[in-house]
């Protein structure tokens, strides 16, 4: 690329860049690739995904009708959804420091350490908490309409132990035995988590191996889900996303969650990605600047295929506004 060709927008090219160098290193990557992507129609910032429902089931058939009888209804909608994640990013080079195409070459080590320090921590961020806040969404709406009891179903609000963690896997396990889910799990847990699994995990295979001790627990195994460890850093209930991704008072530790991916639409896009000349407006700078879209979406009618453990930080602050209680169990 030479330096007349830099007033272009080459957001397909750049989002292309990004999405093949920095997002395979999110630790939130399959999610956002889910296969429910496709779904997803975009139109400006909103996306619209399509909806369908089928009323009325099989009936015994009459052989001597000759008429329709019952025929089901169905309706073949399309919901709208504002995506609410946009975010942009610009900065300038001085050229003085840089001659001819070393222009591009500055700018493109400068996007390459924020991709790599700063979008990535985003993306997992913005995708581990807003699939909590889809799922108290989902709940909420359900129990308005009467189709749920309890606005904390399939989330544990409570510290977890090795007395407990494989308890609480177990419920998820059979929580979504019960709700028909199919598809691979995968469980997302933290490094603490995943130790306390494997130390549980091992006591319990061992009990049952030697028969000796008590044995609380032998419904599931481990070995059933995918697991995926998380920092505990970046699976939080809520962020502050005002400059970059950090951390919120008042927002709960994610301590391990089950998901089927696809459950959720996770849809992403760069709108523009240039560089503008030397200019007054910039103060005689090259100017880059780049913007792009993403959302992350629970559909209705899969929210059981996943559930989540939370629990108070130490040392966070109480938020006024609060996170769902959860269910205390």
């Amino acid at each position: 690329m030479s330096i007349e060709d830099i007033n272009v927008n080459f957001s397909v090219e750049y989002g292309s860049v990004v999405d093949q160098k920095y997002f395979p290193k999110r630790t939130s990557d399959a999610l956002w690739r889910s296969p429910s992507n496709n779904m997803v129609e975009w139109k400006g910032l909103h996306v619209k995904i399509p909806t369908l429902s089928v009323k009325g089931g099989s009936t015994f058939r009459n052989t001597n009708d000759l008429g329709l009888g019952e025929i089901a209804d169905y309706s073949n909608d399309w919901e709208d959804k504002t995506v609410r994640f946009a975010r942009q990013w610009k900065t300038v080079v001085d050229p003085t420091n840089v001659k001819g195409t070393d222009t591009i070459v500055t700018i493109a080590k400068i996007t390459d350490l924020h991709n790599a320090q700063d979008v990535v921590k985003e993306q997992d961020c913005y995708m581990y908490s807003t699939l909590f806040k889809e799922k108290q969404r989902v709940n909420n709406a359900k129990v308005a309409k009467g189709e749920l009891k309890d606005a904390n179903d399939g989330i544990y609000n409570k510290a977890l132990d090795e007395t407990n963690v494989l308890s609480v896997f177990d419920d998820m396990m059979t929580q979504m035995d019960e709700s028909s889910v199919t598809g691979t799990r995968m469980l997302y847990v933290t490094p603490q988590v995943n130790k306390m699994l494997k130390t549980a995990d091992f006591a319990n295979r061992a009990a049952n191996i030697n028969g000796n001790g008590k044995i609380d627990r032998s419904i599931y195994s481990i070995d059933d889900v995918t697991i995926v460890v998380v920092p505990s850093h970046l699976m939080r209930t809520d962020f502050d996303f005002s400059n970059g991704a950090k951390d919120k008072d008042g927002s709960k530790q994610i301590q391990m969650f089950m998901i089927v991916n696809g459950a959720q639409l996770a849809p992403q896009t760069y709108s523009y990605a240039g560089i503008q000349e030397p200019a007054p407006l910039t103060n005689g700078n090259y100017l880059y600047y780049e913007n792009s879209l993403s959302d992350v979406f629970m559909l209705d009618n899969k929210a059981s295929a996943y559930s989540v453990a939370i629990t108070d930080r130490e040392g966070s602050k109480p938020n006024p506004g609060g996170q769902g209680q959860g269910k205390q169990s």
